[in-house]
């Protein structure tokens, strides 16, 4: 009769919706009675009530091991598939989510889940560089579209425009954006649109309305006003008016002294004078560059500074800027110009043996570049081809014998994308796209950045590493969006590897971006206030932890919890902190650890208490049952104080 009453109990529990009631008796009843007859009824109810307290980690365990679930878990079956992906994407367990979100689309009832499926999807291949299939899984949600926070139509609308742009087709892209524009009223989110409208007018050539986009942006003083000036400067030069493309590139140093394109638009100034052969003009601007700290611009200042000096006549000045480029960025594509113009600067001044003794003090003999180039374009031509796993080989031969050859950047590169994309080795990915980032400022190291961040942190998840990649990207990025994923990593690698100094500030840039997404926000929110819990500041701490519980349903909101019950004890607010430690326990299921602790937490408050009885019970429950040896052996040590405690109250009392 026990079992039968144990199972009844649990199943009327459920159905009268107490979920928090259910679960410890269905537990309770599948450890003790595991070949019941109602066994897998009771696991069945079991998958709906973890469902219900957002436990989908075990719901997801529990179901799958069912030879026959029923109609209520089926249907819970999408849920519970898209809210653990959700949790794992949070976890950066990305591989794991999209398989989930695969079997979302896959599975039966998904009527609800499938879109918002395909909306992650879609930014997981965003993220990945697969645009066309990332562009396809928009186009799948906008076409059932359920909304749900960040996963709504018009954001659909904004990833489906830089989807199509990445792709080139500007037409659709500039479609996509402004139904975004339409669909959303947040400001922010807008006059990014206006710029990537501007974009994709000003590469379809309809540049009046695309001048009249990026004036709205510098009429709003908006964050992208400095590239919308720049751009304005582009389509001046595009209408074949250099004046105003000179005046409008210069006015960008004068109203926006901080901006990152500073350098670009005098490399852009200087090619303007370049190309109307004022060639003293165009010298200062490239002295700019080369003054600053723009590494990735300074090979193209040294080529243009050196053909500029040439064809005023200084050739001894030219051939110091040439050297001076070939020495430094050897690896550039700007050095193999260099070396030519070199060339034919010495052949004309009937220096031929100086160039020979040049090549030689650089280390480059002129039979040794035949040679070199030979090699390599062979393995380029079997590439072009499609032949990948011949031009593989070529190219890892042409690097044992040229492992500092004139085109060795491009074939580490070439090497690096065969061996993460096609092969997923990102450990010998890794190696190369390292070598092609050695070798920086060249054509390759910003996109060999960007990915070798992403192996670090999302593969290796060796996040020491990976800040110091995304620490590269961010130094060294000509693109805002790079410069904004680099932050982003930046925020996340500095925290999971422990360095909160460097996170907090970096979360603080973060926080203050106005293209900030709510998980941006929410990180933000978390390392800010994990900060302030290391100055032992609790009440600096509990609003960023509230905005953390508010954003996010995975790890972090687990997190977030415990960490305000915590301070909630620590501030001896004993029946809030109860109440928040349950609040764990009830909403943050699928993280054992997290509720270990709070157990333990509800422990320590009945001690605040003097409530020795419960706090013996909870800190046993702990002892006997956390899968965590290390929480199990705190509980022990706390149960010994506890049982220690209660005799002393018991001696005091007789």
């Amino acid at each position: 009769y026990k079992e039968i009453s144990t199972f009844n109990y649990g199943k009327l529990s459920y159905e009268l919706g107490y979920d928090a009631e259910a679960l410890p008796v269905l537990r309770n009843f599948l450890t003790q009675y595991p070949q019941s007859s109602y066994a897998a009824e009771a696991q069945d109810l079991m998958v709906n009530v973890l469902s219900n307290t957002s436990n989908y980690k075990e719901a997801l365990d529990i179901y799958e091991g069912l030879k026959n679930p029923g109609v209520q878990s089926q249907r819970n079956y999408p849920k519970i598939l898209y809210n653990r992906a959700q949790q794992l994407l949070s976890d950066r367990q990305v591989a794991e989510a999209d398989r989930l979100l695969q079997k979302v689309i896959a599975a039966k009832y998904s009527e609800q889940f499938a879109p918002l499926a395909h909306f992650w999807l879609g930014e997981l291949d965003y993220a990945k560089g697969n645009y066309a299939v990332s562009v396809n899984h928009y186009k799948q949600y906008l076409s059932k579209p359920v909304q749900n926070a960040e996963a709504n139509p018009a954001h659909a609308q904004y990833n489906l425009g830089y989807g199509l742009l990445m792709m080139e087709d500007y037409a659709s892209a500039q479609q996509a954006f402004e139904q975004a524009y339409t669909g959303t009223t947040n400001n922010a989110m807008r006059l990014d649109i206006t710029a990537r409208i501007g974009d994709c007018l000003y590469m379809r050539k309809q540049f009046a309305d695309a001048s009249r986009r990026y004036q709205q942006l510098v009429d709003a003083s908006a964050p992208a006003a400095d590239y919308a000036l720049y751009q304005l400067g582009m389509i001046a030069g595009a209408q074949n008016n250099p004046a105003l493309k000179t005046t409008t590139l210069v006015s960008i140093a004068k109203r926006y002294p901080n901006s990152p394109l500073i350098q670009t638009a005098n490399l852009e100034i200087a090619n303007t004078h370049l190309v109307n052969e004022d060639f003293n003009a165009a010298l200062p601007y490239l002295d700019n560059i080369l003054r600053s700290n723009a590494t990735a611009l300074k090979p193209e200042a040294l080529l243009k500074q050196g053909l500029a000096l040439y064809n005023l006549g200084r050739a001894a000045n030219a051939i110091t800027s040439l050297e001076t480029l070939v020495k430094q960025y050897p690896q550039s594509e700007e050095a193999t110009v260099a070396i030519e113009t070199l060339r034919t600067i010495y052949v004309e001044e009937g220096k031929t043996q100086d160039y020979v003794a040049l090549m030689k003090k650089l280390g480059r003999s002129v039979d040794d570049d035949v040679a070199d180039s030979l090699m390599y374009y062979a393995a380029e031509l079997q590439w072009s081809d499609g032949k990948k796993e011949q031009a593989l080989k070529s190219f890892e031969a042409y690097l044992k014998t040229y492992p500092d050859g004139n085109n060795a950047v491009k074939a580490h590169y070439q090497v690096a994308e065969v061996y993460r994309a096609d092969k997923k080795d990102m450990t010998t990915a890794m190696r190369h796209y390292e070598a092609v980032i050695a070798k920086a400022p060249n054509a390759f190291a910003e996109r060999s950045m960007l990915s070798a961040s992403r192996i670090a942190y999302f593969d290796m998840k060796n996040y020491t590493l990976a800040a110091e990649k995304y620490g590269q990207l961010k130094a060294y990025a000509t693109s805002e969006n790079n410069r904004f994923e680099a932050l982003r990593g930046l925020v996340r690698s500095y925290y999971y590897s422990g360095n909160y100094a460097q996170a907090e500030t970096s979360a603080n840039e973060l926080a203050a971006m106005p293209s900030a997404a709510s998980d941006d926000k929410m990180f933000a929110s978390l390392v800010l206030g994990k900060a302030a819990l290391n100055r032992g500041d609790c009440g600096a701490a509990t609003p960023h932890l509230k905005k953390v519980v508010a954003l996010n349903k995975a790890e972090p909101a687990a997190e977030a919890r415990y960490e305000i019950a915590s301070c909630l004890l620590k501030q001896n607010k004993l029946a809030e902190a109860e109440e928040a430690a349950f609040e764990v326990i009830n909403k943050s299921g699928s993280y054992e650890d997290w509720v270990t602790r709070s157990y333990i937490l509800l422990g320590d408050i009945f001690m605040a208490q003097k409530d020795y009885f419960n706090a013996k019970a909870t800190y046993q429950s702990v002892a006997e049952n956390a899968t965590n040896e290390a929480l199990r052996n705190e509980a022990k040590a706390k149960l010994a104080k506890a049982e220690d405690a209660d005799a002393t109250k018991s001696k005091i009392g007789g």
